[in-house]
């Protein structure tokens, strides 16, 4: 009798050895199909946009999904497109546009086509970062500090150099430039002034209109 409960035990013990064996295989084939699934997914969303012909005309699928978004339709006003886009957002895809995604680059929505805007530092020079390292930045030109500028009183001079930085900053692969700053110099113990053009707002305004 005892052998008998003995085999009896030892069968219950495999049969419940193979259960786990096979129901956690089960789970790895599932878990693995997920993933692939999901890869495909962010294969499709980040991949080239579509287009869509529509009256001659070539638009961007920005979202992929087949339609042509009010957002996507260039022959829309600006101001509209923009509400469209807003509609479509949730409320932490908003919120997660206050912030960078690193120390250059805006957050990208793919569901939506929005990408990622690279950017450069600051109002008298083009910094931004080297690669892929977020700490390492690329030489850029040297140009007087703001307060410097403000000092010429020369419109023209500015202008120059407001263009010979967007150039520069084309050049880095960039799509924002962080200057000028219009800030007004209201104490002499700002640490930040020299970035600023003048403590006269007329200046201030027309060198930053120049620049």
């Amino acid at each position: 009798m005892k052998k008998l409960i003995k085999i009896i035990l030892k069968v219950i013990l495999w049969i419940i050895i193979v259960l786990v064996i096979f129901v956690a295989g089960v789970f790895t084939y599932l878990a693995i199909q997920a993933n692939q699934l999901e890869k495909r997914g962010k294969e499709k969303l980040t991949g080239p946009a579509p287009i869509i012909e529509i009256e001659g005309l070539s638009f961007r699928d920005l979202n992929k999904n087949g339609i042509l978004d009010l957002y996507e339709d260039f022959r829309v006003p600006v101001d509209q497109r923009v509400k469209d886009i807003l509609s479509q957002m949730t409320l932490e895809e908003k919120v997660s546009m206050l912030a960078g995604k690193d120390r250059w680059h805006t957050r990208d929505i793919e569901r939506l086509g929005i990408p990622s805007i690279k950017m450069t530092d600051g109002p008298h020079g083009t910094r931004t970062m080297s690669g892929e390292d977020s700490m390492k930045t690329l030489p850029g030109t040297c140009f007087p500090t703001g307060s410097a500028m403000g000092a010429t009183w020369n419109t023209e001079l500015v202008n120059r150099i407001g263009i010979a930085l967007g150039e520069e900053t084309k050049a880095k692969g960039c799509t924002i430039l962080l200057g000028p700053c219009v800030n007004i110099h209201r104490s002499p113990l700002g640490g930040r002034n020299f970035e600023s053009f003048s403590e006269d707002p007329h200046l201030a305004a027309r060198m930053a209109v120049a620049y």
